[in-house]
């Protein structure tokens, strides 16, 4: 599922580039006095298209991986909750923990609650493990 997303990423960030570089494109075509040479603005659309063939070409390629990967599913999902669920508990176990070890001024109460909350994050990283599969 990580990958998913990862790929998404890739892919949001090539199109926005090629579909940015393709207005900027336009804009100087439309733009252009009418003497200028057709000549001229004809091989600045065969640059362009050279220079951009690797992303056309990257873009496909994201497209096909997405397409090969399987949706994911409600349970993955419930994984990835459960998971975060863990870790903000985690989190709240360490900061109560250092909380009552300062007003305690002892080093007990920090120990413990790091404790608990190591086995809360490991009880959430296994459910991700089991439910979504990373």
């Amino acid at each position: 599922m990580r990958r998913r997303k990862q790929l998404e990423r890739r892919l949001h960030a090539a199109e926005l580039m090629y579909a940015q570089d393709d207005a900027l494109l336009y804009k100087l075509n439309n733009n252009t006095p009418k003497g200028v040479d057709l000549q001229a603005r004809a091989n600045s659309l065969r640059e362009f298209n050279a220079a951009h063939q690797s992303d056309l070409q990257e873009i496909v390629q994201l497209k096909s991986a997405l397409g090969n990967m399987p949706p994911e599913t409600a349970v993955q999902r419930l994984g990835d909750v459960l998971y975060w669920l863990g870790y903000g508990l985690a989190a709240v176990c360490i900061g109560a923990g250092a909380l009552l070890a300062a007003n305690v001024q002892s080093a007990a109460p920090l120990i413990f609650f790091g404790v608990v909350a190591v086995a809360i994050w490991l009880v959430g990283r296994a459910c991700r493990y089991v439910l979504a599969g990373e």
